[in-house]
């Protein structure tokens, strides 16, 4: 049988694509119901950019972080601006390092008499810079260290290198 161009569509409803009379209506009818259906469904709703869009417009969720400990003051100071992440980490590892976050730490057993007090471990050589006050002090501590960290970088606590540099 020859096909006519023109009117395929036609000719497959009528069935002369030699499904037998019917099957081209039945065959219409499925594809019509497949389109309802994949239609109805949020599938069809749903492309890349649409699962994008609505997590980008979605309400942040909030953060709560408490600055009344010396771990929260320090991560304070990032969401001020103060300091980076990447600096914050280091600070921490440094904190971690010489006092173990203990606000009251105190080293008396260095060999020139001096001895190196909170936080950041501060030697007494700095009581002009800190005093002992302050050196116990953990927000003025911290203050002072970050303060430190950013004019000499990681060099006043090379001593400690090895616990926090890894």
């Amino acid at each position: 049988m020859k096909i006519n161009r023109r009117n395929r569509l036609g000719q497959f409803i009528r069935g002369d694509y030699n499904l037998g009379y019917g099957y081209g209506w039945l065959i219409l009818l499925a594809i019509l119901l497949a389109a309802s259906f994949y239609a109805s469904t949020p599938q069809t709703l749903i492309s890349p950019v649409a699962e994008v869009v609505p997590q980008a417009y979605a309400k942040e969720p909030e953060v709560k972080i408490s600055c009344d400990n010396p771990k929260g003051y320090l991560e304070c100071q990032v969401y001020k601006g103060i300091i980076t992440w990447d600096q914050h980490d280091k600070i921490s590892k440094i904190i971690n390092c010489e006092s173990r976050w203990d606000p009251n730490a105190i080293n008396t057993k260095n060999k020139n008499g001096t001895y190196d007090r909170g936080l950041f471990q501060s030697n007494s050589i700095h009581m002009k810079a800190l005093s002992n006050e302050d050196a116990f002090n953990y927000k003025k501590n911290i203050d002072w260290g970050i303060k430190l960290f950013k004019k000499q970088g990681t060099s006043p606590w090379n001593s400690s290198r090895k616990c926090w540099d890894k």
